[in-house]
């Protein structure tokens, strides 16, 4: 018989959005990056993509901590087609 340990968690989407945003914005990233950054987090949990949402926010943090991601940097367009989009 499966223990509590086994029970998935649930959380409302503004909760688990305000968690992410907290999470994001203790590694130095603006608050409002780390709002959108969340929200598209959570908007993957949302649409059934588990490995496209808060799951990643260990990876993200210790992307930051290790220097893979700096945080302060804004993403910029650098060229675009009608199907893509090349961001630095």
């Amino acid at each position: 018989m499966p223990d509590a340990s086994d029970t998935p968690s649930m959380y409302h989407a503004d909760e688990l959005q305000r968690f992410a945003e907290e999470v994001i914005g203790c590694t130095g990233t603006a608050p409002e990056q780390a709002t959108v950054v969340a929200r598209h987090l959570v908007e993957g949990n949302l649409a059934g993509l588990e490995s496209h949402g808060v799951l990643r926010l260990r990876q993200y943090h210790d992307a930051v901590q290790t220097g893979q991601i700096d945080p302060t940097v804004l993403p910029t367009v650098e060229s675009e087609t009608a199907g893509t989009a090349m961001v630095d």
